[in-house]
């Protein structure tokens, strides 16, 4: 049986069945464990990592977001904006069951889902948009 959400990384599948194993699967499995510096330095790591070869800017602050280059943004505010600039940047492929809630209930508007899974890249703008409204109050103009 398939999990609530599927990564897809080149041609490597992997299933899990919340936010919190997925943050491990891309963190590394420790990540809970770290202090907040730790957690931190993590999220730089990996962000300049997936940015190498490529003309991805990494930000940390979400007043140096530019939103003309919100698909070549890695933003590192948090596990949640390091995973959904990974799906805005196309970095990684996610498939999510509608009937999960994981990232799809920051989606203002589910009435067309037809099928058993969405993939969230789709939605990866409006849903970063609307977690950093609610978790920092702070309004993305634009996307």
């Amino acid at each position: 049986m398939l999990k609530n959400l599927i990564v897809i990384e080149g041609d490597q599948k992997v299933q899990c069945d919340d936010e919190k194993e997925l943050t491990k699967i891309l963190l590394g499995k420790d990540f809970y464990e770290l202090s907040e510096t730790e957690k931190k330095k993590r999220l730089e790591l990996k962000a300049v990592a997936n940015s190498l070869g490529r003309d991805i800017e990494v930000i940390d602050d979400l007043n140096k977001l530019n939103i003309q280059r919100i698909n070549n943004t890695i933003i590192i505010i948090d596990e949640k904006t390091y995973i959904l600039s990974l799906l805005s940047t196309n970095k990684i492929m996610l498939l999510e069951s509608v009937n999960s809630n994981v990232f799809i209930k920051y989606i203002i508007n589910k009435i067309n889902f037809t099928k058993n899974y969405i993939i969230v890249n789709n939605f990866a703008k409006q849903i970063l948009k609307n977690y950093i409204a609610l978790k920092y109050n702070h309004e993305i103009q634009g996307i």
